[in-house]
């Protein structure tokens, strides 16, 4: 079970320009703690029924838990979306690009100049860890508009129009949904669970591996699959994906 977690490990040390961590500014620290020692603070502290767990710690917040299967390269996704959870979308380009690779993604715009919308941004990013941890098979990815000709290109292919500052859940083929409480009660937990209530379900499922807590690999049993194909027609497409390949 440790092989994923020291490959990830091996994979952010290999990134650090000549062994210099103080030359990358993203450099990710893996702290092992023994949690088996009967005596010892960890055993203590927490009441674990299975093994491992994987906390991720950026500063200034809590640990954000990894519940996906242990397979390095789903491990390794997680921390870059934690350690970037917003992503900023500077011009059109990027932002047809963006709502490409993602079928579901929430799209805000906010006055930086403002000291309460800055304030609103500060709960956006803690919106979207919350729901990188929540969701980490199918999550919701999430951006913020930084000019101007964006949010013209948003309203034309939305054929919508939109206040100043806005919030909005965007998905393939549907009318974009705008959070009702942007200028009132805005708060990290009412937009969270907005997103959470309001999302769909994906046009394309992904059948994903579970963890087996006492074995050495996650896999993906016969239930998994029969509850994802039983009630309705299926197209079943199997794929290949090195999510490491995107990364370097």
């Amino acid at each position: 079970m440790r092989e994923p977690f020291e490959k990830a490990a091996a994979f952010y040390r290999e990134r650090i320009p000549d062994g210099n961590i103080t030359l990358d500014k993203f450099h990710v620290k893996f702290i092992a703690v023994d949690c088996f020692y009967h005596v010892g603070q960890c055993r203590k502290s927490y009441k674990l029924d299975y093994y491992p767990h994987m906390y991720l710690y950026i500063k200034g917040t809590r640990g954000y838990q990894y519940f996906g299967p242990t397979i390095t390269s789903n491990l390794i996704e997680f921390i870059e979306k934690i350690r970037m959870p917003i992503i900023r979308l500077t011009n059109v380009d990027e932002f047809l690009d963006f709502i490409v690779q993602h079928e579901s993604n929430v799209l805000a715009h906010f006055d930086f100049s403002n000291t309460l919308q800055r304030q609103y941004y500060s709960f956006y990013v803690q919106a979207a860890l919350k729901h990188i941890e929540y969701d980490n098979e199918h999550p919701i990815r999430f951006a913020v508009i930084l000019n101007q000709t964006v949010i013209e290109e948003l309203s034309n292919l939305s054929n919508n129009t939109f206040p100043k500052q806005f919030v909005i859940l965007n998905r393939l083929n549907s009318p974009p949904q705008i959070f009702p409480n942007l200028t009132n009660n805005f708060t990290i937990e009412n937009l969270f669970q907005w997103i959470v209530n309001e999302h769909k379900e994906p046009y394309v499922g992904w059948i994903v591996p579970k963890n087996r807590y006492y074995s050495r690999s996650p896999s993906i049993d016969k239930a998994t699959v029969f509850d994802a194909l039983t009630n309705h027609d299926n197209l079943l497409i199997f794929l290949t994906s090195n999510k490491l390949d995107e990364l370097k």
